[in-house]
C-alpha cells in the first residue's frame, strides 16, 4: 500500500511541472505588445491642432460609421480626454465649447499649429 501512495504522489507532482518561463536577452528580443495606455502615445498636456486646410468632423464615436457630432476649423482643437483601445487612431477631444468636442482621427492633429 505505501508503494502506491508514493507513486500516486510521483505522478501528481510530476504533472503539476510546467515548461520553464520563456526568458529574453533583452527587452527588444520580447515578441511585440501592444500599448493600453493611451498616454504612452499622446499626451493629455498638449493641445492637438486641425492640421489639414479643411474642416474635420467630429464624431459621436470612434471611427466613420459613428455620426457626425461637429466640426473643427484649420487650426482649432483641444485636449485629447481618452483613446479608442483598439487602434489608438481615434482620440476624444476635448474643445473649448461643447460643440468642439467628439472623436477625430489622429493622423489630421498634431501638437503644431500650421
Amino acid at each position: 500500500m505505501p508503494y502506491i501512495l508514493i507513486l500516486i504522489i510521483m505522478t501528481l507532482t510530476a504533472c503539476k511541472t510546467s515548461a520553464p518561463e520563456q526568458t529574453y536577452a533583452s527587452n527588444n528580443d520580447k515578441p511585440h505588445i501592444k500599448p493600453i495606455d493611451w498616454h504612452q502615445k499622446y499626451s493629455p498636456v498638449d493641445f492637438y491642432y486641425n492640421k489639414s486646410d479643411t474642416i474635420l468632423n467630429l464624431r459621436s464615436g470612434p471611427g466613420t460609421d459613428f455620426a457626425r457630432k461637429g466640426v473643427l476649423q484649420p487650426g482649432e482643437g483641444g485636449h485629447i480626454n481618452g483613446c479608442d483601445k483598439e487602434t489608438m487612431q481615434w482620440c476624444y477631444i476635448r474643445g473649448k465649447t461643447l460643440d468642439g468636442s467628439g472623436w477625430v482621427d489622429m493622423s489630421y492633429m498634431s501638437t503644431q499649429k500650421s
